[in-house]
């Protein structure tokens, strides 16, 4: 049989194991799935095992019960060594795992970060082959959920800090395999040791809540290695004395999906300190599109996202396509609801025979790529038209994968409570943690809502749904112009041609102004038009003007559908909220700061220039809304714990050196909504990785950032 024929083989008896052990073994069927991913077919034999083996596999699809296996943390524990490699189905070692298993015990919470030292890199015996570094994986790999090939990364280096010390060794003269011995890490001499960065100075570190210290901190090889005094010598020493050092912030609600496709690094975020952002929200991600309608929707989504170019991708292409374009700052991706739709449904309001499983099958493998989340955009066509137990079936598939479930919900105003109930209702039934995008109470009837919003958030937190939200620091939000009318304007017409019939007109105003509907209405009531600025449309005579301004003495509804028809992509900025309501929602310690931004190009919400700086500049320091600690905390560690960004969000040592030193006295943004774009000031050092990207205020101009790629209930590096 030739090596090919036998790879072939190989991949059918991997077949045979998954559906042996699958169900009861996540991790075997996590190590299968990333042989599906990996293995490119070179031949027929090979390219039938793969076949087979791809069958087993979605035969189990989203019913594999996900749980934790961990290795028990004993002193000292031995895995018995792989099968020869003839028998061997998958690399890791998948057809030890009979033998393995029953060395492996449950743990509730797996460690942060772990450090290997290995002893030999791997080793032959009586016939077996053992490679050191693919059985940590392994080992890494089970203190995660299921779906993780590999885990955290591995690090071989013994002067890299971390919370778990294994030592890999051969384990005797007895049945071949290894021992891993839990100890502590060696200390290295000082002069064996030159750090990348120390930051130093009389600065204050911020990022849990807690009051924070004054410390320095030491950086090597992209972790923060060393907090204290005298840390070291570096190559960059930065004096922050009288300023601030956090955690670069986390903007949990971002829209720069299409950002890292620009042709020039775009540094709007670093610049505001954010080190990390989060796209594929409100229902929107660019993948997947590699369905029946895919083509159709990446026009869609094109329209929605700049009119910059979108391929039908998979997920796991799209992430590749980042990547490879250079992300100036982290990304993470949500998968959105609408997409999953648009890809399978189109615009139909009603879902035609097996969409819903086709839906579910896309959104478990853009989670097995390396979603992050589930999003929903719930005023959004063809979003909207889902119901709960639509959205319920696809956030079991994030449950099963350990994500959460982020939506802007179906109504912000006369229909909050209900939205927030829905949410709720979604988050209980599919077990997922819940994140309410910018929490607001909209429209001028519905200001005083902010009570309403944040006692229901509370309530259901008692109830057992793990809810959070985020919010961003201004009375005006930003959207489509379509927004303002009904969903329904929508169904089966993406082109809003039946916006030019006057009695469709009629009815769309009939519904938007009908007191008595909570949901379904569009944002035309909770505004008026001269709070509504035109932001981007194809006649630039009106960009930058009001409706109200543009409609002069028409009617403001007509001239509104019939901009929404001339360019179903327009882009607006409404006025919606109260001051007080900003300031409530800003203060509740359930609630984080999510900028809600667009692409940086033409004229845009101030917001996507100066969220971060503007809250704290105008509601830290000016308003004292919070204090420096809990704002911090806002923008770091409570984001990083929703969406599973292990080693992000805090400072201390083992910890991902991406970082932020503002000046608490001078930190603000002044872009209007007439001129957004300008500056930032206060923030003089931003790291990625303790690479510094912005040096005493100034961008680098270097692309440092990474596509980010949840694995289990972690994210890793892509």
């Amino acid at each position: 049989m030739s090596p090919r024929a036998d790879r072939g083989a190989r991949y059918r008896l991997a077949a045979e194991r998954l559906r042996l052990y699958g169900a009861s073994v996540p991790l075997y069927a996590a190590q299968v799935e990333a042989a599906l991913v990996s293995v490119k077919p070179r031949d027929e034999a090979e390219a039938g095992g793969l076949a087979e083996l791809r069958a087993a596999y979605e035969e189990l699809g989203a019913g594999i019960d996900p749980g934790r296996v961990s290795l028990d943390l004993r002193p000292r524990t031995w895995l018995p060594a792989l099968e020869p490699r003839r028998t061997n189905p998958t690399s890791g070692g998948a057809g030890m795992f009979e033998r393995q298993m029953d060395v492996l015990a449950h743990v509730p919470v797996p460690p942060p970060d772990i450090a290997f030292h290995f002893v030999e890199p791997a080793y032959t015996r009586r016939g077996h082959f053992f490679d050191m570094e693919s059985l940590g994986y392994v080992v890494l790999a089970c203190w995660r959920h299921d779906h993780v090939v590999p885990g955290p990364r591995l690090v071989a280096d013994p002067y890299r800090p971390s919370s778990i010390w294994l030592t890999m060794r051969v384990a005797g003269d007895g049945e071949a395999g290894v021992e891993i011995v839990n100890e502590a890490a060696p200390e290295p001499a000082a002069a064996d040791v030159v750090l990348d960065v120390a930051i130093s100075g009389p600065a204050d570190r911020f990022g849990t809540g807690h009051r924070p210290r004054p410390s320095d901190l030491a950086i090597s090889r992209g972790r923060v290695v060393a907090v204290g005094r005298d840390v070291g010598r570096a190559r960059r020493q930065i004096d922050v004395s009288g300023l601030a050092v956090a955690p670069g912030f986390i903007d949990p609600h971002s829209h720069s999906d299409v950002v890292p496709f620009l042709a020039e690094p775009q540094p709007f975020k670093l610049l505001q300190g954010v080190t990390t952002e989060i796209n594929g929200n409100c229902g929107f991600s660019v993948a997947p599109l590699d369905a029946a309608r895919g083509r159709e929707a990446a026009a869609t989504l094109s329209g929605l996202m700049g009119n910059l170019p979108i391929e039908a991708w998979s997920f796991s292409e799209y992430l590749n396509a980042m990547a490879a374009a250079g992300p100036t700052n982290h990304l993470a991706t949500l998968v959105g609801h609408s997409t999953l739709r648009m890809a399978v449904n189109g615009y139909e309001r009603g879902l035609a025979g097996d969409a819903l499983d086709q839906m579910r099958q896309l959104a478990y493998r853009a989670f097995a790529d390396g979603a992050i989340g589930l999003s929903t955009g719930l005023i959004y066509p063809p979003g909207a038209y889902g119901d709960v137990d639509e959205i319920v079936a696809l956030a079991t598939v994030a449950h099963h994968h350990g994500r959460p479930y982020a939506t802007h919900m179906r109504d912000e105003g006369a229909g909050l409570e209900q939205a927030l109930d829905e949410a709720a209702e979604i988050a209980t039934r599919a077990r997922v943690r819940l994140q309410i995008s910018h929490c607001k109470a909209a429209g001028r009837s519905n200001h005083g809502k902010s009570e309403l919003l944040l006692r229901k958030l509370h309530a259901a937190r008692i109830t057992g749904v793990d809810v959070r939200g985020d919010a961003y620091p201004y009375l005006a939000g930003g959207t489509a112009m379509s927004a303002l009318v009904p969903p329904e304007a929508l169904e089966n017409d993406p082109a809003l041609e039946g916006l030019s019939d006057p009695a469709e007109r009629g009815r769309l105003r009939s519904i938007a102004e009908d007191a008595a509907r909570t949901t379904g209405t569009g944002l035309w009531r909770d505004t008026v038009p001269q709070a509504v600025c035109i932001m981007k449309h194809t006649r630039s005579d009106i960009v930058g003007r009001t409706l109200a301004d543009v409609a002069s003495d028409r009617d403001p509804w007509d001239v509104a559908c019939e901009l929404i028809r001339t360019d179903p992509s327009s882009q607006i900025v409404i006025t919606m909220m109260a001051e007080d309501d900003v300031r409530r929602i800003l203060a509740d310690p359930l609630i984080g700061i999510g900028s809600d931004n667009g692409v940086p190009t033409g004229l845009e919400h101030p917001r996507t220039w100066g969220c971060f700086p503007h809250f704290l500049g105008r509601y830290v320091r000016e308003l004292r809304v919070v204090d420096w600690p809990e704002a911090i905390r806002k923008m770091t560690s409570a984001p990083a714990g929703q969406f599973g960004l292990s080693g992000r969000g805090w400072l201390g040592v083992g910890a991902i050196a991406d970082i932020c030193v503002f000046d608490p006295a001078t930190v603000g943004h002044a872009g209007t909504y007439q001129q957004p774009d300008v500056a930032p000031t206060g923030l003089p050092y931003v790291l990625l990785e303790g690479h510094v990207v912005v040096d005493s205020g100034d961008f680098t101009a270097e692309r440092r950032g990474r596509v980010l790629r949840a694995e289990g209930d972690a994210t890793s590096f892509g």
